[in-house]
């Protein structure tokens, strides 16, 4: 065999194949669409599906084993559907849950007001006081969620960290 044919028949020509095969991908970057409406909208329909199809025929009168069931089920806050609200550990939540979306919603404008004062020339100051509102927020809101038990918590969270930084030194 001559040099000719090990080029024309050997890794050469393998190379030849692999460039083909690169130039042929598109040569753009595909940018993430989850703010746009299309997105939006799709997130929209699959939440009410699953949230309205699944659970809803459940608690209806016309359910067929609705009888059995409906002495457990209290008034619910959300265009007067009844609701189960026999599991204890999940029953604070669901009450509180009206509550928690204005929380949510109130941290929302607020912080919102915030970046706007930090666009409007003071970048620094909005951009700290951002920080400091995230963290005040943080402490009230887990104080309210957990009371007392916030410390052991923070207790058990410093320890953590303590023996997570011990371990990366070594």
């Amino acid at each position: 065999m001559t040099r000719k044919n090990i080029s024309k028949h050997g890794t050469n020509s393998n190379k030849k194949l692999s460039q083909k095969k690169s130039n042929s991908r598109p040569k753009f970057r595909r940018t993430l669409e989850w703010n746009t409406i299309k997105y939006l909208i799709a997130y929209s329909i699959l939440t009410i599906f699953i949230w309205g199809l699944v659970t809803y025929n459940y608690s209806t009168e016309s359910h067929p084993n609705y009888q059995l069931y409906k002495h457990r089920l209290d008034n619910g806050w959300f265009f007067g559907r009844k609701i189960d609200n026999s599991d204890a550990q999940y029953r604070p939540f669901r009450n509180q849950l009206p509550i928690l979306f204005a929380v949510m919603i109130g941290h929302q404008i607020i912080t919102k007001l915030i970046g706007y004062i930090s666009i409007s020339g003071y970048s620094q100051v909005g951009n700290q006081f951002k920080a400091y509102w995230t963290l005040i927020f943080s402490f009230i809101f887990c104080f309210v969620l957990f009371g007392f038990s916030i410390l052991k918590i923070i207790f058990f969270t410093g320890i953590n960290l303590s023996l997570r930084n011990g371990v990366k030194n070594q």
